[in-house]
């Protein structure tokens, strides 16, 4: 099996299980260390190693790729890519959860799924198959999510995505959230942003993006919803305490970070670190 191709992909999930707990509210729950890391690495290797009852799960699981995967010569190389990111996620969570649990997270994610990526064939594949790629990207978002609020899959794309926040500068509204149950909750507007202007507030409540609810939605899915190109617009149905639901429409633009705020007060100098930057390339 050659590894190294499937190397960003992987990477994906390291980032996302790692260190997301330190720079990205967005994402948690596992934390490695250097020589954890390095552990990981040379057991990303198949199925080899795994108790019987894990193999087990892992066929069952196999069982539904087999039928959604269209078959390409990439469709084992992506069955095993799904393996190494099941054994991380088994191996190094913050609590031990069943290999049971997590390959009925998966496989709900594909069922549930369906409507929204399996039988859009702009991409010429049979109606009710998915290239192996894709079938991945969803099961392993789909098993992470279920983790807990924050966890999720991050693809090379949204990995760039991601770099670019690091950086200081993106494109969107200008705000800072956190999932919670159906919605999106703000926990901040970013000062002087599309967002802030619009009004948005802390505290406030996403319960829909351009008309569709993200009840169901990972944070993964609902992020890449507010995010776009600038000078669009998006419209998110907000709920306010004591007020009632209200559509807000907001025209996204280059997002900069101010990474610290300073300010006086009664002479004494306060400052605030709003944001890590440019960490991931001192990591990798």
């Amino acid at each position: 099996m050659n590894f190294w191709p499937r190397l960003p992909s992987l990477l994906m999930v390291v980032l996302a299980l790692a260190v997301a707990t330190v720079f990205l509210p967005s994402l948690s729950g596992c934390a490695l260390q250097t020589a954890q890391v390095e552990r990981w690495m040379s057991s990303l290797t198949g199925t080899r190693g795994l108790p019987k009852e894990a193999m087990a799960e892992l066929a069952r699981f196999k069982e539904v790729y087999l039928q959604t995967a269209v078959e390409t010569n990439k469709r084992d190389e992506q069955f095993n890519q799904f393996v190494d990111a099941f054994k991380v996620v088994r191996s190094h969570y913050v609590k031990q959860i069943s290999d049971s649990d997590l390959i009925t997270y998966a496989i709900d994610g594909l069922k549930a799924d369906e409507d929204d990526w399996l039988n859009q064939k702009e991409d010429g594949t049979p109606r009710g198959k998915a290239k192996p790629e894709k079938v991945v990207e969803v099961a392993v978002d789909a098993m992470l999510a279920k983790l807990d609020p924050h966890s999720g899959y991050m693809t090379p794309a949204e990995f760039q995505e991601l770099m670019v926040d690091t950086s200081g500068e993106f494109g969107g509204l200008g705000i800072e959230v956190q999932k919670g149950e159906g919605f999106l909750k703000i926990v901040s507007p970013i000062e002087d942003t599309p967002a802030d202007r619009a009004g948005v507030k802390a505290g406030d409540h996403i319960t829909h993006v351009d008309g569709a609810s993200i009840k169901e939605w990972t944070m993964t899915k609902s992020v890449r919803a507010l995010r776009g190109k600038p000078g669009s617009s998006v419209t998110v149905t907000i709920e306010r305490e004591n007020t009632a639901p209200f559509d807000l429409t907001v025209v996204r633009a280059i997002i900069q970070v101010r990474a610290v705020r300073s300010a006086l007060y009664n002479g004494y100098l306060h400052i605030r670190v709003v944001s890590f930057q440019n960490v991931w390339k001192r990591m990798f």
